[in-house]
């Protein structure tokens, strides 16, 4: 298995960059509800993930969030 050291969860990638939610969510797509959501530990769906990971350069994907981190990409 390949580990992904690079990868983080949404609320790590705002910390590092700074970035609000608020801004985040404007640059992203996705409404300021629906990160406050992830952030908090909540799901994402389908198009709001994709969108997350286009927005973080892949960073964050799915597989931060939703049980799958750390294993193989």
């Amino acid at each position: 298995k390949r580990i992904n050291h690079a990868a983080m969860t949404l609320n790590e990638y705002l910390q590092r960059t700074g970035e609000t939610q608020v801004e985040f969510a404007k640059r992203s797509g996705v409404a300021q509800a629906v990160i406050s959501r992830i952030v908090s530990g909540g799901d994402a769906r389908g198009r709001n993930r994709a969108l997350i990971a286009a927005a973080t350069s892949g960073k964050v994907t799915a597989a931060d969030h939703f049980g799958d981190r750390g294993q193989a990409a």
